[in-house]
């Protein structure tokens, strides 16, 4: 299996408890899944012969790969008699293909409905080290709002805060 390395799939992971603590591979979808219980990110990984159904990923290891191939641009795990095996920065490891990976959670059913961005006629791009920057501006780094409007633009507000006269304003970025 290869994945982009510039993937930061190690950031967006929660605690033992389900299993929220590791990277999911899924062959069949042909995806790495990484969850907190609040947001979800789904990368496209290349699938070879031989990966397993369904492995979970140790966050750290996942986090090491990023790290030893950020100049090659892609991280690879390969199949060894069902188990994944990797190359890190100290010397090589193996990942254990175990039947925990069916208590991971249903992500399908979380994003089947979710539209094509290329489909939706709402969508507006944004640079994200700016959003973070102007929730930190109006002091609300833990939760904003997002309220689409005019064109290309989103009004910003700190979320749980109805009689606050803070506000932002983001443009959104122009189509290449």
């Amino acid at each position: 299996m290869k994945y982009e390395s510039k993937c930061q799939l190690d950031l967006i992971v929660g605690s033992e408890i389900r299993n929220l603590d590791k990277v999911l591979f899924d062959k069949k979808n042909q995806s790495l899944v990484s969850t907190n219980g609040s947001a979800i990110a789904v990368v496209p990984c290349q699938v070879e012969k031989g990966d397993p159904e369904k492995a979970l990923l140790p966050s750290g290891v996942v986090k090491e790969l990023r790290i030893k191939n950020r100049s090659k641009g892609e991280s690879t795990l390969k199949c060894n008699d069902g188990n994944l095996e990797y190359e890190g920065r100290n010397g090589n490891g193996v990942i254990r293909n175990d039947e925990l990976s069916r208590l991971y959670p249903k992500w399908e059913r979380i994003i089947e409905d979710v539209p094509d961005y290329l489909e939706s006629e709402k969508s507006i791009s944004i640079n994200p080290k700016l959003l973070l920057d102007l929730s930190k501006a109006l002091g609300s780094e833990n939760a904003i709002k997002l309220i689409p409007y005019g064109k290309g633009r989103i009004k910003v507000v700190p979320h749980g805060d109805r009689h606050t006269n803070k506000l932002g304003v983001l443009m959104g970025l122009r189509d290449e």
